[in-house]
């Protein structure tokens, strides 16, 4: 299938499962694609480390974009933040919040030793 990029957005045909009549999968290359593993590690851990790679995500793509980080830095910063953080329970959205607000102060210092 082919991609047609236009003004930064990405241009898709509609999907007809009817017409593509089979889908089929296969095993995740983890060394092709380390960020799954990230994910991965996320789902098993749960608590407060799916909102750390969330918000170690969202700064990642950010620096990246605005040209502070190259693209395979994303997943450093990404995997840097996810190791410093001390996995926490989630019992409130205060408790989502804080974990989200620690996460951002750690990919952006991972961010700034990327780019230095």
């Amino acid at each position: 299938m082919r991609f047609i990029i236009r003004s930064g957005r990405l241009s898709l045909p509609s999907l007809s499962l009817e017409e593509v009549g089979q889908l089929t999968f296969e095993k995740p290359n983890l060394k092709a694609f380390p960020l799954l593993s990230c994910a991965y590690e996320a789902l098993k851990a749960g608590g407060s480390v799916p909102a750390v790679l969330n918000a170690a995500n969202e700064e990642a793509v950010e620096a990246f974009l605005s040209e502070k980080i190259g693209f395979l830095d994303i997943h450093k910063v990404i995997r840097r933040t996810m190791d410093a953080h001390l996995p926490t329970a989630i019992r409130t959205l205060d408790d989502v919040i804080s974990a989200d607000r620690g996460a951002r102060l750690e990919a952006r210092r991972q961010i700034q030793r990327c780019s230095a």
